[in-house]
């Protein structure tokens, strides 16, 4: 590390007390020269700077070429056909490739649908390799026309299995088969780039806190060799949000417009974006690809292909990014920072001061400031008051309640509590709030005049976008509800009663219809889980997609020899005496007769954690590991975990019923704990199904089953994965709808059993006898 950069170091220790500034302080003494380097940020600027440097400026993501001049032929299916033909292209790039009439399937209805510009659905069940069948015709299509492919999921996992694995195969094939040598990039959202302005402004201050030390620190030596900005690249753990004031969150676009930050100094995210323009193929999430809709296609370059795989969560984000969540917290802290004599906003009165532009411009930034400084105050007391009486509320409310949200319905607005608390506050919150944000906008365009902002503006620009939603969605809430959204408010007991403020849309299809499967291009949705037992139908209508096409392909895994499943008849019901004790008692049972290699799925954080301790000591002496998703690491880690020991249980919560294979060996036994039904009182699942003549049938049963479908596929991810899979809820037996789920298995056959004879099948079955 350079002298420079360790003299920054010890500087970050000193102003915030943290213990590696001792270290580092004495190491550059040892080494002398500091005393001419501790000025600057300890960063080779050259180096960076020719690291993003740009091929070309960009104005505008709509340059491209006209849709007139691309035409997609037969020949381009027929060409997509040959390819994963025994023989093929496909089996010439992958020599231990074995040709499945599945993907072949796949892949042609794919570029039917690229060639026509048409909506397909394709359900891919486990093994038939999905991916190759989108990736691979998209990118012959797209090969020397001019023309993009986006292909969004929802997990990370995916994104990286695209981008390092099976788009090399993809590229390799596409040269030998045309001569073309593509581009693939994955894009993400704003808030994972590191803004160099923001770091550097950030280096120059004092008082760091310990969080923000470390993340300055660390980031000062990735700065010395990172080619992406990309937090992903750092293992940041608790000082997340010390990042998020680093990062592109908040950078405005060029005045220019066109969607692109600033084109200035060295920037992480107009090489990223500048980077997905040029590339063939992007990969993106469902995130990304929802805000791009609602910044009206201004984020993601014209494309002529949209495959969304994992499609299965695509309502679930757009639900998220479709509404708001309100932090009592953050609203507080946002206001308080317009008030601090020192911090950002004072500094951006001085920029708009040096850059205003003439004596009357000049003359009005003192009263802008003084403004905004007061409306700041009255925001903060009408706020306090409303959020304390929503937390009285919402306290009464919920006091015989595990979880504490309230819905805010009708009847809730017209009590004393509503009008006294929240009406009567929102009569000097909603127009201080709204002077605020129009101060700040003033302040930002004065500061901001030759559309190079600097640290400043970034940063009130951030906190102005923010207030400027807050403020949006207090009006909506509070005077203008939608009838198509649910609001509640909750506390956080973990953190001070802390407030929230929440809404989301009921139905997300219609804007979706409208906004992103209306663009005249390929839309292909894809996923192991997409119908239930009436189809596609209801998958469409949840989506407003309307498919030309719909198929539905199964596994070519052998089922019925590859897993045995299991339910013991004389298991507690859940929720009643016994049962938790039992499902800990089955767990090592299962855990013992498979030696290890197990995986157990819960629906509550609180039951894992009692289940992990549990087995934790019944294991103690024993070989065999034992994992818990949260005390022991997030899915990824406890995932890598169980990979890794020879003998080993692993204990997840709902993000770890898909999404995270292990690499080097496969699952001996999949244990499920319940039936996955949603929480009945989550107000979103509340709201959409109370209207329903059958709620429970009608929506929480089809919900439960795709999730119970996409724990089962858990189990058997390749050819010779062999295992048991054990289901300790009886009410898959026991109660009508139970069939609903014993049908969703593929070739699945229930066995009953008893808590005393599980280990005993488990046993004969891997020993290859008859169960």
């Amino acid at each position: 590390m350079s002298p420079a950069a360790l003299a920054r170091r010890a500087l970050f220790g000193a102003r915030s007390r943290w213990s590696v500034s001792e270290l580092a302080g004495n190491i550059v003494a040892a080494g002398g020269g500091a005393d001419d380097v501790i000025g600057g940020v300890g960063l080779d600027e050259a180096s960076l700077s020719d690291r993003l440097r740009l091929p070309g400026r960009f104005t505008s993501w709509g340059q491209g070429v006209d849709d007139a001049e691309v035409t997609y032929t037969d020949e381009h299916v027929v060409q997509t056909e040959m390819a994963f033909l025994p023989g093929g292209l496909v089996e010439e790039a992958m020599p231990a490739y074995e040709a499945r009439d599945g993907q072949r399937e796949m892949a042609v209805a794919v570029a039917r649908a690229v060639a026509g510009r048409e909506k397909l659905i394709v359900e891919a069940g486990t093994g038939i390799g999905k991916s190759l069948a989108y990736l691979l015709p998209a990118a012959l299509m797209v090969a020397g026309q001019g023309r993009k492919a986006v292909i969004s999921t929802n997990t990370l996992n995916l994104q990286e299995q695209l981008l390092n694995k099976d788009f090399a195969t993809v590229r390799e094939i596409v040269q030998r088969e045309t001569d073309v040598e593509l581009e693939a990039v994955q894009l993400k959202g704003r808030s994972n780039y590191l803004c160099v302005q923001r770091w550097r402004d950030a280096v120059s201050q004092s008082n760091h806190g310990h969080s923000d030390a470390r993340v300055l620190s660390q980031c000062l030596t990735w700065l010395a060799h990172t080619k992406t900005g990309d937090r992903a690249e750092l293992s940041l753990g608790w000082d997340g949000a010390a990042f998020g004031r680093l990062s592109a969150d908040g950078c405005p676009p060029t005045t220019s417009g066109g969607g692109f930050p600033c084109q200035g100094p060295p920037c992480f995210l107009l090489k990223a974006r500048t980077n997905a323009h040029q590339a063939d193929v992007l990969i993106v999430n469902h995130a990304l690809l929802i805000s791009d809709m609602t910044a009206e296609n201004n984020i993601l370059p014209p494309h002529d292909v949209l495959v969304i795989d994992e499609a299965h969560h695509l309502r679930d984000v757009a639900t998220r990014h479709l509404g708001f969540e309100i932090r009592e917290t953050q609203l507080m802290d946002d206001l308080g920072a317009l008030t601090r004599s020192d911090g950002m906003f004072p500094r951006l009165i001085r920029v708009a001061t040096m850059r205003g532009g003439g004596d009357e411009v000049l003359s009005s930034v003192p009263d802008l400031h003084r403004r905004v400084v007061e409306a700041s105050d009255r925001a903060t007391l009408s706020a306090s008051r409303a959020f304390d009486a929503l937390r009285d509320m919402t306290a009464f409310v919920t006091r015989r309640e595990r979880t504490r949200e309230m819905r805010i319905l009708g009847m809730t607005r017209i009590t004393k509590e509503w009008r006294e608390g929240v009406d009567e506050n929102w009569v000097t919150l909603r127009p201080a709030l709204s002077a605020i944000v129009s101060g700040l906008r003033t302040l930002i365009d004065m500061a901001n005049t030759d559309g190079q902002p600097d640290a400043a503006v970034i940063n009130v620009n951030a906190l102005y976008e923010r207030l400027s939603d807050i403020n949006y969605w207090l009006y909506a809430l509070i005077e203008e509800p939608d009838d198509n959204f649910v609001y509640w408010s909750s506390v956080n007991q973990r953190r001070n009663m802390e407030m929230y403020l929440n809404g989301a849309p009921l139905d997300v299809a219609g804007e979706l219809r409208s906004s992103l499967f209306s663009q005249e291009r390929a839309h292909i949705l894809t996923g192991a889980t997409l119908s239930d037992d009436g189809g596609f139908e209801r998958f469409q209508t949840t989506l407003g997609f309307d498919a030309d096409e719909a198929l539905k392909i199964g596994s070519p895994f052998d089922f019925k020899e590859a897993a045995l499943i299991l339910v013991p008849e004389d298991i507690p019901q859940p929720n009643t005496p016994g049962y938790n004790d039992a499902v800990t008692d089955a767990i090592e049972n299962i855990a013992s007769a498979t030696n290890g290699r197990t995986l157990a799925l819960f629906t509550a954080n609180s039951a894992l954690n009692s289940a992990r301790d549990a087995l934790f000591n019944r294991f103690r002496n024993a070989e065999t590991k034992v994992f818990g998703q949260g005390r022991d690491g997030p899915a990824s880690r406890v995932m890598q975990l169980l990979n890794d020991a020879d003998d080993a249980v692993a204990l997840g919560a709902m993000s770890l019923w898909e999404g995270i294979d292990l690499q080097d060996a496969s699952i001996n036994s999949l244990v499920m704990t319940r039936l996955p039904f949603p929480v009945p009182r989550d107000p979103i699942h509340e709201a959409r199904s109370e209207n329903l003549e059958n709620p429970f049938n009608g929506y929480f049963v089809p919900e439960a089953v795709t999730k119970f479908r996409q724990g089962f596929g858990r189990l058997i991810r390749s050819r010779s994965d062999r295992g048991v899979f054990v289901v300790l809820d009886r009410r898959i037996i026991s109660k009508s709808y139970g069939r609903v789920f014993q049908k969703s298995i593929p070739q699945g056959t229930v066995r009953r059993v008893t808590l005393g004879t599980l280990s005993e099948y488990i046993e004969r079955w891997f020993a290859g006898n008859p169960v």
